[in-house]
C-alpha cells in the first residue's frame, strides 16, 4: 500500500524519553528519514530469489550468496529507521502500538491500533532491545529497555490485582487511546465510554485504562522479554525491576490456580509449557523461592508429554500458526536461562526439530530463534538464506496495513487445507497480507489483511534483525565479511558437526572445544544443509 509518509507528530503521551525538538526540526527529521528510506530500497538478485523459491518448494535451486556490503548497509539503515520511528511514535507509556491515520497522507495519527496483542509485541520488542544492547552496548538501548520495563510494570499493577498482564494499559485522557478503549470488546451500555473489556485502573494507577481478556501469547512474549533482558543486562536496578515483576506475575498465576484471571470474569487456562517457562524465569531471578518448584514442574511436564505422546511440530504450513508461535516463544524462554545441561540439550533438540519442520515457510523468526538457541552457532545455510533474504525483502518504513488477494493469480499453485484454499508454497513477502507482526501469520494465505491507513511499528523486522546481528547472520556492513557457506564445518568423530562459536561478528571456522570426557561441546545436533 503506497502513499506519502506521515509528517511530524506531536510527542505522544508518555512517549519514549527523547530530546524535545522544535517543530521545524522535527519536520526536517521526518522528511530526511522519508527520503533516506526511499533511497535504501533494493531487491534481491535473481539467484538469491531463486534460492528462496527453492527452499519454499523443499528443493535445491542453487547456493545462497550472502548479502553484499551494499545490501547489508541497506538492511542496517532500514532497521535503524524502524528503531527511530518506533521509539518516537509507537511506544506510548512503554508499550508497543500501531497507529491509525485518516489517510496515508495525514500528518497526525487519529488513534492507536492493534492493541489486542500490544503486550505480546511489547515483550518481543523488549527481547529485540536486549539483543541490540548485547550487540552495540550503547546507552540508547538501555534507555529503551528501561522504558519498556516501566511500561510493563505499570500495566501489571493497573488492574488492582498486581501480576495480571493486561493486553494494554494507557492514559485514560489520551485522545489517541479513547477511540479504542471506548469500544474494546464491544460497547458496554452500563459503562458509557468504555468497552466491555476496558477498565479503569485502581489505586495509584487510576489515571489509566487497561484492556482485559487475558491472552497466553501476551504472557509468553512478556516472559521471553524479561528472561532475555535479565540474561544480557547486568544493571542492578533493572534486574531488580525484572525480578519484582516476574515474582508478581508468577505469584498471581500461582494464587489463581495457574489460570490467567483478570479479575473481571475473564479467565483462560495457562498451559503447562507457559507455566514451566515462567517458573524457569522465576527460578533464575529468585532461586531460593522458585528453583524447587521449577524442578518439580519440569518433571511434571516431561511426564505429561510422555503420557500423551505429544509429537514435535513446527509451524504448520497451512492454517493457524499462533499456537506454534507461542510454543516456540515459551521454549526459547526456557532455553535462555536453563542451567541443567541435559535439560538444555533436550530443549535445544526441540527447537532444532521445530525449525527443521518449518524451514519451507520462509519465516525468519523460527530460523533466527533456532540459531540463537546455541552457544556455538549451528551452520545452517537454509536458516541463513531465509533470515537474510526475507529481512532484506521487508519494506522500508512506514509499514502500512495491506490486503492481498492472490485468488486470481494463475502463477500461484493452490491446495485445499484446513477448510480453505491456500497457496501450495510460502509466497514472497511482497505478496503476503501485511499484519502487525508478520511472522505470526502463515506465508501461504491467498487472501487476508486490510487496506487501511494503519502504520505498524516493525517489531517483526527488529526482533530477527538484532538477534541475527548477535549470531552474525545479519552483520553490519563494516564488520568482518559474512561467512562463506561453501566452506564446510569440520566434523568430529562419528560425523557430528562442530558448529561456530557465539559472537557478535563472524569468526574463522575452527575445531570445537572438547570436554574432559572427549565429547564435543556445543550444538552437535544442529543440522548442516548441504
Amino acid at each position: 500500500m503506497s502513499g506519502a509518509r506521515p509528517g511530524p507528530a506531536k510527542p505522544l503521551p508518555c512517549a519514549g524519553r527523547v530530546p524535545i525538538l522544535r517543530p521545524m526540526l522535527r519536520r526536517l527529521l521526518w522528511i530526511l528519514l522519508g527520503l533516506s528510506a526511499t533511497a535504501w530500497a533494493g531487491q534481491l538478485t535473481t539467484s538469491q530469489e531463486r534460492v528462496l523459491t527453492g527452499i519454499a518448494r523443499e528443493r535445491f535451486s542453487g547456493r545462497w550468496t550472502d548479502l553484499t556490503t551494499n545490501q547489508l548497509l541497506e538492511l542496517r539503515k532500514k532497521a535503524e529507521a524502524y528503531d527511530e520511528r518506533l521509539r518516537e511514535r509507537h511506544l506510548p507509556g512503554g508499550m508497543v502500538v500501531s497507529l491509525r491515520f485518516a489517510s496515508t497522507n495525514s500528518p497526525e495519527p487519529i488513534s492507536f491500533e492493534a492493541l489486542e496483542n500490544s503486550a505480546a509485541w511489547t515483550g518481543l520488542y523488549l527481547t529485540a532491545c536486549s539483543y541490540r544492547w548485547a550487540v552495540l552496548h550503547e546507552s540508547r538501548s538501555l534507555g529503551d529497555v528501561r522504558l519498556v520495563l516501566e511500561g510493563l510494570t505499570r500495566a501489571a499493577r493497573s488492574t488492582g490485582r498486581p501480576g495480571v498482564i493486561p493486553r494494554f494499559a494507557g492514559r485514560a485522557a489520551d485522545d489517541l487511546y479513547k477511540p479504542v478503549y471506548s469500544r474494546f470488546g464491544g460497547e458496554d451500555p452500563k459503562r458509557p465510554g468504555y468497552g466491555r473489556l476496558a477498565f479503569r485502573g485502581e489505586g495509584d494507577q487510576a489515571n489509566l485504562v487497561w484492556l482485559g481478556g487475558p491472552n497466553r501469547d501476551d504472557y509468553a512474549a512478556v516472559n521471553l522479554g524479561l528472561a532475555t533482558a535479565w540474561f544480557y543486562l547486568r544493571d542492578a536496578k533493572m534486574r531488580g525491576q525484572i525480578s519484582n515483576l516476574v515474582v508478581e506475575v508468577v505469584g498471581r498465576m500461582e494464587t489463581d490456580g495457574w489460570r490467567l484471571d483478570d479479575g473481571k470474569g475473564n479467565v483462560t487456562f495457562a498451559d503447562p509449557m507457559l507455566v514451566t517457562a515462567w517458573l524457569r524465569t522465576a527460578a533464575t531471578v529468585h532461586p531460593r523461592a522458585y528453583a524447587e518448584k521449577y524442578d518439580h514442574q519440569v518433571a511434571e511436564l516431561i511426564r505429561l508429554r510422555e503420557d500423551a505422546e505429544v509429537p514435535e511440530t513446527g509451524f504448520p504450513r497451512y492454517g493457524e500458526i499462533r499456537p506454534a508461535f507461542s510454543r516456540l516463544v515459551n521454549i526459547l524462554a526456557l532455553n535462555r536461562n536453563e542451567t541443567n545441561q541435559s535439560r538444555r540439550i533436550a530443549i535445544q533438540d526441540r527447537i532444532t526439530k521445530m525449525w527443521q519442520r518449518t524451514s519451507s515457510g520462509l519465516n525468519p523468526w523460527p530460523a533466527v530463534a533456532f540459531l540463537s538457541a546455541f552457544e556455538r552457532i549451528p551452520v545452517d545455510s537454509t536458516a541463513r538464506s531465509v533470515i537474510q533474504g526475507v529481512l532484506y525483502e521487508y519494506p522500508n518504513p512506514p509499514r502500512w496495513s495491506a490486503a492481498r488477494d492472490l485468488s486470481g493469480d494463475t502463477t500461484v499453485e493452490r491446495i485445499e487445507a484446513d477448510g480453505r484454499t491456500h497457496a501450495r508454497y510460502a509466497q514472497p513477502l511482497g505478496k503476503r497480507p501485511v499484519f502487525p507482526f508478520q511472522w505470526a501469520e502463515s506465508g501461504t494465505l491467498l487472501q487476508g489483511g486490510k487496506d487501511e491507513p494503519v502504520m505498524h511499528p516493525g517489531v517483526d523486522l527488529l526482533l530477527p534483525y538484532w538477534i541475527g546481528r548477535d549470531v552474525a547472520v545479519t552483520p553490519s556492513e563494516d564488520s568482518v565479511a559474512p561467512l562463506d557457506l561453501k566452506l564446510r564445518a569440520p566434523t568430529g568423530p562419528g560425523g557430528k558437526t562442530n558448529s561456530l562459536p557465539s559472537t557478535n561478528a563472524p569468526r574463522r571456522l575452527g575445531p570445537a572445544p572438547r570436554s574432559p570426557t572427549g565429547a564435543s561441546t556445543g550444538a552437535s545436533n544442529a543440522p548442516v544443509r548441504r
